[in-house]
């Protein structure tokens, strides 16, 4: 059955255009849908075209009046997921039909540049790395000897060796690092904490937190504390966290969390006002090749929330995390099986 003229609120056609490219039509869906339109990071603004069924019908977009058939005015796009509200008066003024497109402009990716490639450091692994002071920091690894010297730079490119932790009797690697209370703090092989203010004079803060005799856990401040979680001893994987306000009195907030028992090869990340573990695995050498690609998060560390239970990512292992921009990122790894494969995936 045909809708009678005057009550037609139906549209005949939907198109975005902006000043970088011309007339994209929206594909119809049922019930007053559309499938989205994608468009690239630096498209910022964006005008509708929408014709009705019936030329005498009205036409808003965002509650302004729009001509029929014509460009609408600029609308500025945020990153993400832009939704309009398109809604037709038919002839009779009273019938309505409201559409809501929705147009997603990709996010900002960074574009990657070598600024050094030739430092005075020895190449290493499983160093700790931190941002403090205005500056970024290296902090022993493994060289294949395991190192406890100290490196900073402003830059990138020039670096400055500020000396060693002496007081480590095992060095640094794979460790827990932390910038807290205005100082940096890092945990040695022994399990041993220390601190320092410059880089250079490193005070011995706890020789026996009760977590020690732990490696590969994942630690991060938050909420005006350290948090150290996971990890292994040397006969069994844990998932238990642990919480300080100084370094020195530790307090076990939850012994099992809600996810399984784990190493963790990056360092669980903060953002909207909760801590995240992403992915970690379980194995002791390449093979198996035992890796977890879920996502969790808590506000408080003793209650967890699974937020997925497998990301699109392979599972790897020695990955890098950040938080950037309000998003949490994922960089590179490596992973045994089903190929040896050193990752530099984004």
């Amino acid at each position: 059955m045909s809708t009678p003229a005057e009550t037609d609120a139906a549209l005949q056609s939907l198109a975005v255009c902006s000043d970088k490219f011309g007339q994209v039509f929206f594909s119809p869906r049922m019930r007053n849908k559309f499938a989205p339109i994608h468009v690239a990071c630096g498209v910022e603004k964006i005008r509708l075209i929408a014709v009705p069924s019936n030329p005498s019908a009205k036409i808003t977009i965002n509650n302004a009046d729009a001509a029929n058939g014509k460009e609408s005015e600029e609308i500025t796009l945020n990153y993400g997921r832009n939704i309009f509200n398109v809604t037709v008066t038919a002839p009779d003024g009273k019938t309505k039909a409201i559409y809501t497109p929705y147009v997603f402009r990709d996010y900002p990716v960074p574009q990657w540049k070598k600024i050094s490639d030739n430092n005075k450091w020895l190449p290493r692994d499983s160093a700790g790395e931190l941002v403090f002071d205005g500056k970024m920091w290296l902090i022993g690894g493994y060289t294949p000897a395991t190192a406890k010297d100290v490196w900073c730079s402003q830059d990138g490119i020039n670096w400055i060796c500020t000396g060693e932790i002496t007081k480590s009797k095992k060095g640094i690697d794979i460790p827990l690092a932390f910038v807290f209370d205005n100082k940096m703090c890092v945990v040695d092989l022994d399990g041993v904490i220390f601190s320092s203010s410059d880089g250079t004079d490193w005070m011995l803060i706890n020789e026996d937190p009760p977590w020690k005799g732990r490696w590969q856990a994942g630690g991060v401040v938050f909420k005006g504390k350290m948090w150290v979680m996971g990890g292994r001893t040397k006969d069994r994987y844990l998932n238990d966290v642990w919480s300080s306000s100084n370094g020195i009195d530790w307090k076990l907030e939850i012994n099992s969390a809600e996810w399984s028992p784990r190493l963790f090869h990056n360092t669980p990340l903060v953002l909207d006002d909760k801590m995240w573990i992403i992915g970690g695995a379980v194995m002791g050498d390449y093979y198996p090749f035992r890796t977890y690609t879920d996502v969790w998060c808590s506000s408080n560390g003793r209650k967890w929330e699974k937020v997925t239970d497998s990301a699109p990512w392979v599972g790897r292992i020695w990955g890098s995390t950040a938080v950037y921009k309000k998003r949490l990122w994922l960089l590179g790894g490596f992973r045994s099986e089903p190929i040896w494969e050193n990752l530099g995936d984004v």
